[in-house]
């Protein structure tokens, strides 16, 4: 069943059904033209009755990019940013009630931001009080398309409306192993055609810059609060603000585009996500727009085994037990509990005061347990592919081809160099990160035979033998040598 949009859904007639002091839940997926409703079918309304509408964004990106859309509107419509309305709040120079006082339609854009960001904004918090006391003369409306957390924090909304999701966008779903010595995703854009544009999300802004220096068609965007802002390309994030896109091959972006961003461009057809939350998983593959039937994407996601997930859900259970724990505990008692190592104003500020926080850290431990709770192997592929409605048999892998060109690259680099003691286990821990295929050989022991016969059977140009040092710090000692072989 194709997706819904939400004018079709919310009609004049479903406005006219909100009262003052309602809470409106709109879960919807991305795209479905959440700009377009409140800039016509509530702007009009609004028109109407003489009301007025306070747009609140997430980044600074989206509300530029709001700003663009709603154009002349701004006779009904105020489109501001989240944090403007923090920082006044913080400084004590006003209280959210007062801020929003001249609006009568507060519209949450990206609602779930006051959790998901928790993590790095420490005082979303002070936008949770109207979610659960909403004001007496205030509609509120919440969008999004990830409402877990806000659901766990205010599951009681007077109208909820919950649109049907559509991903048969997604040619193919395709799940990779990444370490840090692997060169999986420099080999998967290698055999990309040089016509397709490539779209990389991270979790981290060093792994992306590094990557994008890799490539020279390649561009990377970050937050203006981030360490690598100086590297951000401001003339990317002008694309996307005014044209819906950007002009360079591949883009590598932190989450400042993961939310309420439109891409919009046939041309962008491969997507990687390289993060554990289904949250910020579900929004990133969201920032591109859909326009035909023939705009298609190939979905690249960084797989977590159920090792990974075990331990992650363990570290939400350990943060979780010592919330349960300070408030069971005198504060000495506590203190004496932990030996003193984690009691300081963060663990009271951050997961007691902070109720953004501490929901986000339920939350992300019931989605782990969600996943574990499938029972089988490849816990987040499965888990993945029920999100996105994909049948899980037709998972594409990793080809021969990949495998070639990540392996060939690691040998190269190495020719000709003497490989010895900690230098040889960087080697063969780097070259047994880039089998992506099943092989003939047990290679378990990681010895040089076996090496050599994974060369042999995927035809690479290469072999290793070892050699004898005759002289200076290694004398008597062999070493590997790798030689190109013609």
């Amino acid at each position: 069943m194709p997706k819904q949009y939400i004018s079709d859904v919310i009609t004049n007639e479903e406005i006219a059904k909100w009262q003052n002091g309602n809470r409106i839940l709109i879960h919807s997926q991305t795209g479905s033209g959440k700009s377009e409703f409140i800039k016509t079918k509530l702007y009009e309304y609004c028109k109407t009755n003489n009301k007025k509408i306070l747009l609140l964004s997430n980044r600074i990106l989206l509300k530029n990019q709001n700003i663009v859309d709603i154009g002349d509107k701004t006779d009904i419509i105020k489109v501001t940013n989240y944090q403007a309305l923090q920082s006044l709040m913080f400084g004590k120079e006003y209280t959210l009630n007062e801020l929003i006082s001249p609006y009568d339609y507060i519209v949450f854009d990206e609602a779930h931001f006051m959790f998901a960001d928790s993590m790095f904004n420490k005082t979303t918090y002070l936008l949770l009080p109207p979610i659960i006391d909403t004001p007496i003369d205030k509609i509120l409306i919440l969008v999004t398309a990830t409402p877990q957390e806000l659901l766990g924090y205010q599951d009681q909304y007077d109208f909820q409306y919950n649109m049907v999701f559509d991903y048969s966008y997604i040619n193919n779903l395709i799940f990779y192993n990444k370490t840090r010595y692997s060169n999986i995703v420099q080999s998967i854009i290698k055999n990309i055609p040089d016509n397709e544009k490539i779209l990389y999300f991270g979790k981290n802004a060093q792994d992306c810059f590094d990557l994008s220096t890799q490539f020279e068609s390649a561009k990377f965007i970050c937050s203006k609060a981030n360490k690598l802002a100086n590297e951000s390309s401001e003339e990317a994030i002008n694309q996307i603000i005014y044209n819906s896109k950007f002009d360079c091959r591949i883009l590598f972006s932190t989450c400042v585009l993961d939310a309420g961003v439109n891409i919009i461009d046939p041309d962008l057809k491969h997507i990687f996500i390289d993060s554990l939350n289904p949250i910020s998983f579900i929004q990133s593959l969201g920032r591109k727009r859909i326009i035909s039937d023939n705009d298609k994407i190939n979905l690249y996601v960084r797989n977590y085994n159920n090792g990974n997930l075990w331990y992650i859900d363990k570290d939400f259970e350990h943060k979780l037990e010592m919330v349960d724990n300070y408030n069971n505990k005198k504060t000495n008692d506590f203190s004496d509990y932990y030996k003193g190592g984690n009691v300081d104003d963060v663990l009271i500020k951050v997961y007691i005061e902070n109720k953004a926080k501490l929901q986000h850290y339920k939350t992300q431990k019931e989605l782990l347990q969600e996943m574990r709770d499938i029972h089988q192997e490849d816990n987040y592929k499965r888990y993945i592919c029920k999100l996105l409605n994909f049948n899980y048999s037709n998972i594409q892998k990793p080809n021969y081809e990949i495998e070639y060109d990540s392996l060939y690259d690691v040998l190269k680099e190495y020719v000709g160099k003497n490989l010895i003691d900690a230098d040889r286990e960087y080697f063969k821990n780097r070259f047994f990160s880039n089998i992506f295929v099943p092989k003939k050989v047990n290679y378990k022991g990681r010895g040089m035979d076996a090496i050599n016969q994974i060369i042999a059977e995927d035809g690479l140009p290469f072999s290793i033998f070892s050699q004898r040092q005759n002289s200076g710090k290694y004398r008597n000692r062999h070493f590997w040598v790798v030689q190109e072989v013609e």
